[in-house]
């Protein structure tokens, strides 16, 4: 998970809520069913969001960016905010998968610029490699900005 849908979930929380302040990780191998896809914890609340992106499996059901139903996630799945004063259900916006590839395509052949800048990829690795080194110590590591 962390090296494969790790890096898509991280720069999802960076565009999201920008870089934390520090990261404690606890990397478990996901079994079937439902699964926590992430947890972020901030000074007003917590966010978790639970499953995976559906677009990986609508596809290979035989279902295409164009169907209207494409990348609608079912409702236990959608994200759930917990503040001092409510908990909120949150919908999650259909991805578009599709989008970041023509875009990287475009870059690659100079027509275009990439979806991501250099420094958010490095942000992403150093942060994959922070998840390791808390895993490993059990602590909470405070991230150097």
């Amino acid at each position: 998970m962390l090296f494969d849908l790790g890096p898509h979930v991280i720069d999802q929380s960076i565009e999201l809520f920008g870089l934390p302040e520090a990261i404690s990780a606890n990397c478990e191998i996901w079994r079937e069913g439902p699964n926590t896809r992430y947890q972020l914890h901030g000074d007003q609340g917590s966010l978790i969001k639970m499953g995976l992106d559906p677009q990986e499996n609508q596809l290979k059901s035989g279902l295409t960016p164009s169907h209207p139903e494409w990348a609608k996630e079912v409702s236990n799945e959608f994200g759930k905010l917990y503040t001092a004063d409510s908990n909120t259900t949150l919908s999650t916006p259909a991805g578009h998968y599709e989008i970041y590839f023509i875009q990287m395509a475009e870059a690659i052949l100079r027509k275009g610029e990439a979806p991501f800048s250099a420094e958010s990829a490095l942000w992403n690795i150093r942060l994959i490699e922070l998840a390791i080194e808390s895993e490993k110590t059990g602590q909470q590591i405070e991230v150097k900005k």
